[in-house]
C-alpha cells in the first residue's frame, strides 16, 4: 500500500471517528491543556502534508489537529527533531506553525488545536544590513543583498526543553546534530572537531565553511542553541566578496534572541 493510499484511509477514519470524539469528550480546561501541553510526544518526525500529517496524529495519538485554511493544510512539513530527542506537544506544534507561518490555539469547541494566520513573532531580531531586504519562507528567514539573488538564511529548529540533569549534555548533543546535518551536504566525512567555536549572542556556536557546489562561492554556516532554542544560520557567497562576506557578519554579531 503507498503513502497516498495510506493518508486517504487514514483521513476516512478520522472524518468517521470525528462525530463519535467530537460527541463523547468534554473540552480540556485550562490546566489539562497546560499538562498535554507539556507532554513529550512518541516522535517529533513530521512527514507529508499538514492535513495528512494530522490525521496521522489524531489516529495514533487521539490528538487532533485543524487548519481552515487550504493553504496551510496543503502546506508539506519538512524536518525533524533528531530521532533520540522527544519534543513536548507544545515544542512540536511551535514547529509546526513556523513551517505554515501560523500562530495555533486550543479550540474548545471543536476540542481541536486550531493553526490559522497570523505566523508566529520571529524569536529573534537581527540588525539587516544597509539596503538588505528579508523574506519569511516559515523554517528560515532569507536575507538578500541588493547585488546578488542570495546572501544569509536563518533557520529555527525548534525549541528544546530536556530535564535539567541532561540538558547541558543533550543541547550540546543537538547542536552537534543539527551542524552536522548542515555540513554534511558541502564536505563528505565532516567531524565536529573540524568546526570552530565561535559566540554568537553568548551561545557557543559551531562555524564551519567549505567550498559550494558552484565553482568560486563559499559556504558558511553557524549552529548553535540559545535558551534552549536552536538556529542555523548559513550564508553562500562569493568567495572573494569581502563587502558581503563583511554585511553578514556583521549581522551574526547582531543577533539576539528575544
Amino acid at each position: 500500500m503507498n503513502c497516498q493510499m495510506f493518508c486517504k484511509i487514514i483521513l476516512a477514519i478520522v472524518l468517521v471517528s470525528n462525530i463519535v470524539h467530537a460527541q463523547g469528550r468534554p473540552a480540556l480546561t485550562h490546566e489539562q491543556q497546560k499538562s498535554f501541553l507539556s507532554e513529550r510526544t512518541a516522535s517529533g518526525t513530521l512527514i507529508g502534508q499538514f492535513s495528512s500529517f494530522g490525521s496521522m496524529l489524531y489516529a495514533v495519538h487521539d490528538v487532533t489537529i485543524h487548519s481552515d485554511d487550504k493553504e496551510v493544510n496543503d502546506t508539506r512539513l519538512e524536518w525533524s527533531f533528531p530521532a533520540y530527542y522527544k519534543p513536548t506537544w507544545s515544542e512540536l506544534f511551535d514547529f509546526i506553525a513556523r513551517q505554515t507561518g501560523t500562530s495555533w490555539k486550543y479550540d474548545s469547541i471543536r476540542d481541536y488545536w486550531v493553526f490559522s494566520k497570523p505566523a508566529m513573532k520571529l524569536p529573534y531580531e537581527i540588525d539587516i544590513a544597509n539596503h538588505w531586504t528579508s523574506h519569511d519562507e516559515g523554517l528560515y528567514v532569507g536575507y538578500t543583498p541588493p547585488t546578488a539573488p542570495v546572501g544569509m538564511d536563518i533557520y529555527a529548529l525548534g525549541l528544546y526543553s530536556p530535564e535539567l540533569a541532561q540538558a547541558p549534555k543533550m543541547l550540546e548533543k543537538v547542536r552537534n546534530s543539527w551542524a552536522m546535518q548542515f555540513a554534511e551536504h558541502f564536505k563528505r566525512n565532516v567531524t565536529i572537531n573540524q568546526m570552530e567555536k565561535v559566540i554568537v549572542d553568548g551561545a557557543e556556536s559551531l562555524y564551519f565553511e567549505a567550498p559550494a557546489p558552484r565553482e568560486g562561492f563559499l559556504w558558511r554556516q553557524w549552529v548553535f542553541i540559545k535558551d534552549g532554542q536552536a538556529f542555523a544560520i548559513v550564508s553562500t557567497l562569493k568567495r572573494d566578496d569581502t563587502k558581503l562576506l563583511t554585511d553578514v557578519r556583521s549581522m551574526v554579531n547582531s543577533f539576539h534572541l528575544k
